[in-house]
């Protein structure tokens, strides 16, 4: 399914990917060294916009090294409704609309982008932006989630990242 970026304006500082250095790699040990999403820097408090058609809020809150977090899993047909998820990640705040086991269609604010070293819902991080995660439990993918390459189904929407 086609996306959208989830927030305007935000340059691309991150890949999904294997990291690029032994440090990363380490960072993303959990992931077989692999960066398990895409980020995107965007200062603190730049509305993150839901990009996947519509879901439901399976997560708000803390979790670990990725901070305030809403996870949703898309249900945009019968076949797709418990293997398709998006993560965002880092958030500074979570719109208030948007609640466990709440539908989200596509445009709809999830929250805030945050992630500023000092900020108590950064997680690991270090500095602004937003952390985008995709995954799709039908393919291969890293760590337990089958996070993928969220990059192919933007530019299947026509939008190019770089």
């Amino acid at each position: 399914h086609p996306l959208d970026p989830p927030t305007f304006q935000a340059r691309l500082n991150q890949w999904y990917g294997r990291g690029k250095t032994w440090a990363l790699r380490w960072a993303y040990r959990a992931f077989g060294g692999v960066h398990p999403g895409i980020d995107f820097h965007a200062p603190t408090g730049r509305p993150v916009f839901h990009t996947v058609n519509k879901g439901r809020v399976i997560w708000v809150g803390r979790d670990g090294g990725y901070g305030l977090t809403v996870k949703v899993r898309c249900e945009w047909d019968n076949a797709h409704k418990n293997d398709i998820g998006v993560w965002y990640c880092h958030l500074s705040r979570v719109s208030s609309a948007v609640q466990v086991g709440k539908l989200v269609t596509e445009g709809q604010v999830i929250g805030y982008s945050g992630g500023a070293k000092g900020d108590p819902n950064a997680g690991y991080s270090t500095g602004p932006h937003l952390h985008f995660a995709y995954w799709d439990s039908s393919l291969k993918g890293v760590g337990t989630q089958h996070f993928v390459d969220p990059n192919t189904y933007f530019k299947e929407g026509g939008v190019s990242l770089v």
